[in-house]
């Protein structure tokens, strides 16, 4: 009897010494898979961290890509426009060189007229003239809008021959620039009177050439005085007795 109690007791002592080390390895076993499955999780996040990173950058770059192509075609129609621009001014356009061609003939044409009418205010509308005729030698001005200015100067003129006014500008009297008052009968004639009492009329000479002349009559005198009286009064409407040098 004893030696079956010291035999169970000694295989009960070998069996708690060899279950230690098992308990002990379950124990490492059970941490190291703990640990496995948290660097799994660490893992996972920071291959979803990874891959929104990722698509993040994917479409910033497609709205790159979509930003770059705008300004590119942006770009290009700038350039476009500035290129047909210059084109433009510099009269290589085939259609703007026969308008720009047009224009200038029609300059000449208004300007021969008026250095044929009426010396009323001539340099200034000469100037008028050559001012867009420079304009558009220049590149400065488009053959178009040339034409527009040169069709509002057209309708000045047009203007000038149904209006009749009191002015001031200069006249050649005795080979002198003298400031007079004029008075201009649409663009028919003009009648002039200066600051020393003399008055007269513009006489034409040949095709361009005018000559201004002083009246030595008392008729003409008087009529002239009283022709200027009347315009000085706004009374520009009426009958008027109109002087004139005689043999015209």
């Amino acid at each position: 009897m004893k030696t079956l109690i010291f035999s169970l007791l000694l295989m009960t002592t070998s069996s708690a010494s060899a279950g230690q080390p098992m308990d002990v390895m379950a124990e490492r076993l059970h941490s190291l898979r703990s640990e496995v499955e948290q660097l799994n999780l660490k893992l996972e996040s920071e291959k979803k961290k990874y891959q929104s990173q990722l698509q993040s950058l994917s479409l910033q770059k497609g709205d790159l890509n979509a930003e770059l192509n705008r300004e590119k075609i942006q770009a290009e129609q700038i350039n476009a426009q500035v290129t047909k621009l210059k084109s433009r001014l510099s009269g290589t356009s085939g259609e703007d060189q026969m308008v720009s061609e047009t224009v200038k003939k029609i300059i000449a044409t208004i300007k021969s007229y008026v250095e044929g009418s009426l010396p009323y205010k001539k340099s200034e509308r000469l100037g008028d003239l050559q001012k867009i005729n420079d304009l558009l030698t220049n590149q400065l001005l488009t053959p178009q809008k040339a034409m527009a200015r040169l069709w509002s100067f057209v309708e000045d003129e047009i203007r000038l021959t149904k209006e009749s006014s009191l002015s001031r500008q200069n006249i050649m009297l005795d080979g002198k620039s003298v400031l007079a008052e004029v008075i201009k009968i649409g663009m028919l004639q003009l009648y002039f009177s200066t600051s020393e009492g003399k008055v007269g009329q513009i006489v034409k000479t040949n095709a361009n050439d005018w000559s201004y002349v002083v009246y030595s009559e008392d008729e003409q005198i008087e009529l002239t005085k009283k022709l200027f009286a009347s315009f000085k009064k706004k009374i520009r409407k009426g009958y008027f007795k109109l002087p004139n040098v005689a043999g015209l």
